[in-house]
């Protein structure tokens, strides 16, 4: 049991596609929260979006595959992003009740944003973004 979700920044993921792996925080609210804190710092890949992710959680953030990942999670179910806009375009799977909460997904984005730039902050000459 969790609140899983998969998340692909691909408009038609195939079996390779890279893709990040939820086992909490896999609700349509955190989820924003997330791809706006990737907005505002400027990362737009999946590998960094995943280890912002996880620097805000601390663990149950895996990276995968389309063809590895539970899509089909019975929670949240996957997210499909449109990798430019990072924007949700499409969800599979799901099964729960949507979560929709302005004030969790703004107190998700405030949060990651600080955790990240803390990060960036202990790896001497980083830029926002990828490392």
């Amino acid at each position: 049991m969790g609140n899983r979700a998969v998340i692909a920044f691909k408009l038609a993921p195939t079996k390779k596609t890279p893709v990040v792996y939820l086992h909490w925080n896999g609700g349509k609210a955190s989820v924003e929260g997330f791809l706006a804190a990737a907005k505002e710092l400027g990362i737009k890949d999946i590998k960094t979006f995943g280890d912002m992710i996880l620097e805000w959680m601390g663990s149950s953030v895996y990276h995968e595959t389309w063809e590895t990942a539970d899509r089909d999670n019975h929670d949240n179910g996957t997210y499909i992003v449109d990798p430019d806009k990072l924007e949700i375009v499409q969800r599979l799977f799901m099964n729960n009740a949507e979560e929709v909460s302005y004030d969790k997904t703004t107190k998700i984005k405030e949060e990651v944003i600080e955790k990240w730039r803390a990060r960036l902050a202990r790896v001497d000459g980083s830029k926002e973004g990828s490392f």
